[in-house]
């Protein structure tokens, strides 16, 4: 299922429309709303759910789905999609001002948030519902195995108490909406009059649910990894002074007078609690790829149990408030290869990279994406921009199919470098007003993505140059 997220007026942003999941690209101008949006999409993502329990809602839009079950048919198509689809919206709706507020810290005007669901054919089924009369044993071995994307959903409901009671059902002969009979049955114990609410119910929970804790690495990250100590140090001392004043508020932790977002406090946390360790069996070849062809070295733990930098090929470590700025930039990311983050929100991807590391870093990227890491990245760099748009080339162009390992091989790249799935790229732009807008590129077989600031800036270089040499 595709996660669409919509947003409207929103700062300098007039509208915007995200695909979440997989890997996306933000371009544009200085002050065209991408970091605003980046943080925007993290509290949404990092809020969504915590709303879900709004009974009201739930009731109003969820329970008419169960309506269905009565004809002895059970659906997951784009009719109960659209009912869960206004549900989440509902609760944005609601809730919106709410999650603003959380993520900035700050009341910000917004238009509106919302969703847009788009169901897959494959993830299309409908099921016959047989009846089974009370006392009748109850079924505790799941046959699943047609419909393997639902598996884990009707698992979830499985193991919810509320439903083992004994009006229960078999659900079997179920079939794909193109009207293809699929023979295996699903042997399951449920209460038959919520089967499709709950259905409906556990699949967007489980969608949000692989979105809800994404990681923001903000600009600037040398800086605050090198001082993100410091900056608890003084917040503990505000805290102990306000407490021995006797005017420690409960709302101290939310502190609005942090002088930062939610998603940068979370990634100041997440520097301070984290300690880099020995590589494992996880993300080890990308460990070993950024060691051997970003940071040209390893960061280990010292003595003092403190993180160092170690260049390759010799023996001395120096603290990492010592190393170059670009050792700093990638160290979070060496972090999160070996933490449980999958989701990343990572504004300014190119940060004091030269433009050979920044070709580099955009095989990691697609690496990462690879190995099943959801990403938003922003970039400046049209060096960034033209190596990404050319590894999609290479991915998915149908014309260089016939050339590509000689142009792989002719490159220095590998099969590893390229994507697998298709890229989403954003092009935030600026009007004669002070607002901008948010306009998807369209992927071309012979040219890939159109990056028209990067191509106008380029242009116009090549203008003033020919002017000056004339």
């Amino acid at each position: 299922m595709k996660f669409i997220l919509g947003i409207k007026n929103f700062g300098k942003v007039k509208s915007a429309e995200i695909s979440i999941g997989g890997f996306s690209v933000f371009v544009g101008n200085n002050n065209s709303g991408k970091t605003y949006i980046m943080q925007l999409i993290y509290g949404i993502c990092n809020n969504l759910t915590r709303y879900f329990s709004d009974d009201d809602l739930c009731s109003r839009y969820l329970q008419p789905i169960d309506q269905q079950a009565e004809s002895g048919r059970v659906r997951i198509d784009a009719g109960n999609i659209e009912l869960a689809e206004a549900f989440i919206n509902a609760v944005l709706e609601k809730y919106k001002e709410e999650i603003v507020s959380d993520t900035f810290y700050k009341e910000i005007e917004i238009g509106s948030i919302y969703v847009r669901l788009l169901i897959e054919e494959e993830e299309r089924f409908e099921w016959l519902v047989c009846h089974k009369g009370a006392g009748n044993e109850l079924f505790d071995e799941l046959q699943f195995r047609s419909a393997d994307f639902f598996k884990p959903v009707i698992e979830t409901i499985m193991k919810e108490e509320v439903l083992k009671d004994h009006n229960g059902c078999i659900l079997s002969k179920f079939h794909d909406l193109n009207g293809i009979e699929k023979q295996e049955d699903l042997s399951v114990h449920l209460q038959y009059k919520q089967i499709s609410s709950k259905l409906v119910a556990s699949l967007v929970n489980r969608m949000a649910d692989d979105y809800k804790e994404p990681l923001f690495l903000p600009p600037s990250r040398t800086g605050l990894f090198m001082l993100y100590k410091d900056f608890f140090a003084n917040k503990a001392d505000e805290a102990v002074e306000m407490f021995g004043a006797g005017v420690f508020r409960k709302d101290y932790k939310k502190s609005k007078n942090l002088g930062i977002t939610k998603p940068v406090y979370r990634f100041l946390r997440f520097l301070q609690t984290f300690r880099p360790h020995g590589e494992s069996d996880q993300n080890s070849g990308l460990i070993h790829f950024l060691e051997e062809h970003l940071i040209d070295g390893k960061i280990v733990i010292d003595q003092a149990d403190q993180p160092v930098y170690q260049a390759e090929g010799t023996q001395q470590a120096l603290p990492l408030y010592l190393s170059s700025s670009m050792v700093n930039e990638l160290a979070p990311i060496l972090y999160v290869l070996q933490s449980d983050y999958k989701y990343l929100i990572w504004d300014e991807i190119e940060t004091s990279l030269h433009p050979q590391k920044q070709m580099e870093l955009a095989c990691l990227l697609s690496r990462m994406s690879n190995a099943g890491f959801s990403m938003i990245v922003s970039t400046h760099s049209d060096t960034m921009a033209a190596k990404i748009n050319n590894l999609c080339l290479l991915s998915f162009s149908r014309l260089l199919r016939g050339k590509r390992a000689e142009i792989l091989k002719k490159t220095g790249l590998e099969e590893a470098d390229l994507f697998k799935e298709r890229i989403h790229v954003y092009q935030f732009e600026n009007d004669d007003s002070g607002h901008s807008s948010v306009r998807e590129l369209e992927y071309d077989e012979v040219t890939g993505y159109q990056f028209s600031l990067f191509n106008d800036s380029v242009e116009q270089l090549l203008e003033e140059t020919r002017l000056i040499l004339e």
